[in-house]
């Protein structure tokens, strides 16, 4: 049989990483509710290299199915960015319709392990009014209920609009009987 040891042994270990590493801040573009047919709004984003060599980005494109948002300002292409440096660009969200519009960002470039780097982008069109309520379903039928008896139907009150709504009176109208 082979004799074992239970000695510890400690190993110094160091570690260098060579190369570029793309980085983007913010990482993801939320724009949260944005006024329909109001003032566009536009976010930065800064293409970071923090890595120790130059970060070559060759392609910089927007993938969505939405026109209401779009890129500026992408700088010439090819960019050489040196270690410690950033290139920025322009995200702007100008909702023409209600509802949420989603796409992504994608940069191509030479760091050996995120050669592609995906920025999420969303953004929510509001109706340009203060405040939208809506309720659905519009009619209730509680049909036959028998006297005495207690019938629980949901109903779903909403805020589509751009601004915070603050409801109260709230009052059911119908036939009594």
């Amino acid at each position: 049989s082979t004799p074992v040891s239970e000695a510890i042994g400690y190993v110094e270990l160091a570690a260098r990483s060579v190369g570029p590493d793309i980085n983007a801040l913010p990482a993801a573009v939320q724009f949260g509710t944005v006024q329909i047919a109001g003032t566009p709004k536009s976010m930065n984003i800064l293409i970071e290299n923090v890595g120790n060599e130059i970060l070559n980005v060759t392609d910089i494109q927007l993938d969505s199915l939405s026109s209401e948002i779009t890129l500026a300002n992408i700088p010439g292409l090819p960019a050489n960015i040196a270690p410690g440096a950033s290139e920025q660009l322009t995200v702007i969200y100008a909702p023409m319709d209600a509802g949420m519009d989603m796409g992504s960002i994608l940069v191509t470039s030479n760091d050996r392990d995120e050669g592609m780097l995906t920025i999420p982008v969303s953004g929510i069109g509001g109706v340009p009014t203060t405040c939208a309520v809506s309720v659905a379903p519009t009619q209730l039928t509680f049909g036959l209920v028998e006297r005495g008896s207690r019938i629980v139907l949901p109903v779903e009150v909403r805020n589509s609009g751009a601004m915070p709504c603050t409801l109260g009176n709230i009052m059911l109208n119908g036939d009594p009987e």
